[in-house]
């Protein structure tokens, strides 16, 4: 056994044996660690300025060595770089991920990492890691640095215990850098607050709860709190200063303590003042001086300026008046209706709060009159009942009917009229409509004295109107129950019925797509003086583009055929014509074959007549020739003279023998042209 070992297994028997138990890891100031480690994840963090800069950041640190049983290291966290005046603090704690047996001290600063080997041999080193984790939560803008030095440790788990041997690995860092922001930006914040109290969030008092009697005192009517803030981050000390300046009544006073203590009025009408802490924020109060007007409290920061406005109002001096109803119910179930809306101001234009107004009516019968007190807005609503129905001008003033009044509005006109209807009426925009066209129909609703309804619900249809044919659009159609209210525009939820005023309902509808009549019908209801009769409107649907087209074409189809009949009957017309003619030239025709045959032979014969003439006159001057021989055989004396003459004679008959066959030819040819001319007539005849 080694002598290592024999000292270990001494130490842990003294131990028992004095009863002070078995710490969770102790080492013999002999051990020492083999190939020791330590590390950050994340060596360096940065934070950028924005609303969750001094959140908590989180990382880890691992240490690991090479040991045998209770050997033991140590790991100290240190702050050694901070900005001024920070405070916050790193803390170390243990994670389930060790292997070894970890110990963190009170302080949250030091951790001890143990070898749990449970024998000492020379073959029982392990790696034992221990995983911890680091908290911190930055508390100023600047640079924090920290860092963890290791140790190994000798027989106790303290500072003191830290053995003299150093261990293997160095000093390790971890840098936190928590940016600055800018100067004030329109993150910045201001919220003013009815009394000295101040709301830090972001909003503010409505101008109607700034309203205050001019009196001065000690006591602040109103606070603005300024935060300033860059990316939605406050600005740190020192980064920003506000001026604060009084236009109108009063004056202001104020602070930058951290629990914004008020402080009492001094009648400053400027003020200037810094944050000198971070997160700190700048508060103004703001006290009357017993003079009314309107107070505007303009504070600057840098580029920005914040205006925050008080209202100090003196004595009443006007009144004016509106009315969200002109008509009203004076039926059995009538009840008192909030229709005016008087609104009391002082000299200046401010309104008055807690400022008794009468309504008078001018006729007493038809409304009774009536009175209230205004509110913080200076405004009040005055409820009027209708007694009977008719018309009277209703009066708001500073004092009740029969005294005299300083001050007035301008009388408004109210009907009193009933809201249970007589009768109903449908109308269209159009009497006829596109396929799919928009249309508006409108259902117009009174009662038995033929004046508009008042606001209320009407029962003058027993069932929901319905269209003979089906619309483009299935939109809304009016129903059983009619709501009307004496307003203007859509009704509440729908984009396609609208109020029209008192009594008038209109419905936004599309036309059938297809062209003809369509009706919308509905049976009268019980609020209709003729219950159980059938209303109904009818309108047309003109025709579509194609069926325009369609029409046109059959249109010119049919003109077509009519002219293409015409002409038809025209070229019969021609073609009996043609044939007439033709028959009159076939007629023709054959008149002038036989005209030509009977010249054809006439020319025959002409001809054989001719050369009948001929041969006999050759015969005759053979005839001659042969008395000529005659006579010169018996002439012989004058021979010469005779024989010439005989030859001359010759040569004529010759000549003319010639002739007469050469007219023949031609005689001949011609026949035959004319015989062929006939033969073509006939053939075109028969054609």
């Amino acid at each position: 056994m080694s002598t290592k070992t024999t000292f270990k297994r001494i130490a842990l028997v003294t131990v028992a044996a004095l009863g002070f138990g078995l710490l969770t890891s102790v080492a013999p100031s002999s051990a020492t660690t083999q190939s020791d480690t330590l590390a950050v994840t994340t060596a360096t963090t940065t934070v950028a300025a924005g609303s969750t800069q001094f959140a908590a950041r989180t990382n880890t640190l691992t240490q690991t060595f090479l040991g045998n049983q209770g050997d033991t290291m140590s790991v100290s966290a240190r702050r050694t770089s901070a900005p001024t005046g920070s405070t916050a603090m790193i803390s170390v704690g243990s994670s389930q991920s060790s292997t070894g047996s970890v110990s963190i001290n009170a302080d949250g600063l030091s951790a001890y990492l143990s070898d749990t080997t449970p024998s000492v041999t020379s073959s029982s080193f392990r790696i034992t890691t221990g995983v911890y984790s680091l908290g911190f939560t930055p508390d100023k803008v600047g640079t924090y640095v920290f860092t963890f030095t290791p140790y190994n440790q000798t027989h106790t788990l303290t500072d003191a215990g830290r053995s003299t041997v150093a261990p293997a690995a160095s000093a390790v860092t971890w840098t936190v850098v928590v940016e600055a922001a800018a100067a004030a930006d329109s993150t910045t914040t201001s919220v003013i607050a009815r009394g000295a109290s101040v709301n830090t969030g972001s909003t503010d008092e409505v101008a109607d709860n700034l309203r205050y009697a001019a009196a001065a005192g000690s006591t602040a009517v109103a606070a603005i709190l300024i935060t300033p803030k860059a990316a939605s981050v406050h600005l740190a000390s020192g980064s920003s200063t506000t001026t604060a300046v009084v236009t109108g009544p009063g004056s202001i006073t104020g602070d930058v303590a951290a629990s914004h203590a008020v402080v009492a009025q001094n009648g400053a009408r400027t003020l200037t003042q810094t944050v000198a802490v971070d997160g700190r924020t700048h508060a103004f109060y703001v006290y009357g001086d017993g003079t009314t007007g309107t107070t505007t409290i303009t504070i600057t920061m840098g580029a920005f300026t914040f205006t925050e406005t008080v209202y100090f109002y003196g004595a009443a001096a006007s009144v004016t008046t509106t009315t969200t109803e002109s008509v009203i119910d004076s039926g059995s179930g009538a009840s008192s209706t909030a229709i005016l809306t008087a609104t009391v101001k002082d000299v200046n234009g401010n309104v008055i709060p807690n400022a008794t107004v009468y309504a008078v009516s001018g006729t007493t019968t038809v409304f009774a009159s009536t009175s209230g007190t205004t509110g913080s807005a200076g405004t009040v609503a005055l409820s009027v009942l209708g007694l009977t129905v008719g018309t009277s001008s209703v009066t708001v003033q500073n004092v009740a009917s029969g005294s005299t009044a300083t001050f007035s509005a301008t009388a408004v006109s109210i009907r009193s009229g009933q809201n249970l209807a007589d009768s109903v009426t449908m109308t269209l925009d159009k009497a006829t409509y596109t396929p799919g066209e928009a249309m508006l129909l409108t259902l117009t609703i009174k009662d038995a004295a033929g004046s508009l309804v008042a606001a209320g619900t009407h029962e003058v249809l027993s069932t929901t109107l319905v269209s003979s044919r089906a619309l483009t659009t299935s939109d809304t159609m009016p129903g059983a129950s009619l709501v009307t209210t004496g307003s203007t525009g859509l009704v509440s939820g729908s984009t396609t019925v609208s109020q029209a005023g008192y009594g008038v309902l209109t419905y936004a509808l599309k036309a059938p797509s297809t062209s003809g009549d369509f009706t919308f019908s509905a049976t009268a209801g019980a609020h209709n003086a003729s219950a159980g009769s059938t209303l109904s409107i009818t309108a047309t649907v003109g025709k579509t583009a194609n069926e325009i087209a369609n029409d046109a074409a059959i249109a010119a189809s049919t003109a077509a055929a009519e002219a293409a009949a015409d002409a038809a009957f025209e070229a019969i017309d021609a073609a009996d014509a043609a044939a007439d003619a033709a028959n009159a030239a076939a007629e023709a025709a054959d008149a002038a074959t036989a005209a030509a045959i009977e010249a054809g032979e006439m020319a025959v014969e002409a001809a054989e007549a001719a050369e009948a003439a001929a041969v006999d006159a050759a015969s005759e001057a053979t005839d001659a020739a042969n008395a000529a021989t005659d006579a010169a055989n018996s002439a012989t004396e004058s021979a010469d003279a005779a024989t010439a003459a005989a030859e001359d004679a010759v040569d004529a008959v010759a000549a003319l023998s010639t002739q007469v066959a050469t007219l023949i030819k031609g005689l001949k040819a011609q026949l035959t042209a004319l015989t062929n001319l006939v033969i073509k007539i006939q053939k075109k005849v028969k054609a």
